[in-house]
């Protein structure tokens, strides 16, 4: 364990107080609310994470497509749609788990309306379709849960 020497005392509290609040974990996942704590500035935070390449990057935002505010979800699509295929699969994860979420699903057909219109549109089109089927809610997990599999594939 690294020791902090005669600082050590004085930075035990502030220490134990980070290590309460899972700095660590969060800090690893990206979680906007460690800079800002408001939802408008967390919207830039995550719109710059979505600058940040790799998994724990694109599950953030992902799970943004969950926050009840509307900027929030509109850059968390913006910062999916680049990663193309990378992002493909943790969203119909979560569609399968989500699908009951209007707001989750609205920010989901953001992201494959997008990919719809590239190389992945084949794909994704099923599930778009559901998406804008009057009960979504019950059709999307089918189709989510299919796509993955189509992917690995391809």
């Amino acid at each position: 364990m690294l020791s902090l020497g005669e600082h050590e005392a004085s930075n035990r509290e502030p220490m134990q107080d980070l290590e309460h609040q899972h700095f660590g974990a969060r800090l690893w996942h990206k979680d906007p609310s460690l800079w800002k704590a408001d939802s408008v500035s967390q919207a830039s935070v995550r719109n710059a994470l979505g600058q940040i390449p790799g998994a724990a990057a694109t599950a953030a935002l992902v799970s943004a497509l969950e926050d009840k505010n509307f900027d929030v979800r509109w850059l968390a699509a913006e910062g999916l749609i680049p990663r193309g295929r990378e992002a493909v699969v943790p969203l119909m994860q979560a569609l399968m788990a989500e699908s009951d979420s209007v707001w989750f699903r609205e920010g989901a057909h953001r992201v494959l309306f997008d990919l719809s219109h590239g190389n992945l549109g084949q794909l994704v089109r099923p599930v778009l379709e559901a998406l804008e089927d009057v009960d979504s809610s019950v059709e999307v997990p089918f189709k989510a849960k299919a796509l993955p599999d189509t992917i690995s594939k391809g």
